[in-house]
């Protein structure tokens, strides 16, 4: 049902925000096992029905699901386990920005959304050969630039974030690790 409203009025009658609201309506049973119209129509709208100008503020206004807990892991990045599968969608917005060296592309949600599915093993929703962003992103500089301290500032900050503190105290070391590891 969500999916053929998305197809039927994205972006003329609902704009991002309701859409957003809908996919959260949904409910998580239809997502486990029957979202895939809802996906289908999200990434056809992601990929050629979505004008051009309007990209950015989709991929702005999408992208927080993709940080609502429970999260899965890799390397220095998480992505939700109940919206994961609307990566693959943002990647296919991301990418037409990229094709077109469009200036919202060096946007921080574009390029976190390009970082997300570059390092490997890709997240279970995302198979990173579906697109051509390495190529892309190596032919620009500027983006490739951004993207390159963009990982670094993420790295950073997710070591910052498992280690609140490190000291020596006499004979003993002492860490305190968030989310689940040393105290």
């Amino acid at each position: 049902m969500v999916g053929e409203l998305i197809s039927a009025f994205a972006p003329d009658i609902l704009n991002s925000q309701e859409v957003v609201k809908l996919i959260r309506s949904t409910e998580s049973t239809q997502r486990d096992y029957g979202y895939t119209l809802l996906e289908h129509s999200l990434r056809e709208f992601c990929q050629s029905k979505c004008p051009e100008d309007n990209i950015l503020e989709w991929v702005q206004t999408l992208s927080p699901l993709l940080k609502e807990p429970p999260v899965s892991e890799n390397y220095f990045h998480q992505v939700s386990e109940q919206y994961g599968w609307i990566l693959p969608c943002l990647v296919l917005a991301s990418e037409r920005l990229v094709r077109t060296q469009h200036p919202n592309t060096l946007d921080r949600s574009v390029i976190e959304t390009i970082s997300l599915i570059q390092d490997p093993p890709s997240f279970m929703h995302y198979d990173k050969k579906e697109n051509a962003l390495a190529e892309l992103v190596s032919k620009w500089p500027e983006l490739n630039h951004a993207l390159f301290w963009f990982d670094i500032e993420s790295a950073r900050g997710y070591k910052d974030s498992k280690i609140v503190s490190a000291g020596i105290t006499g004979d003993r070391q002492e860490f305190a690790i968030t989310s689940g590891g040393l105290l």
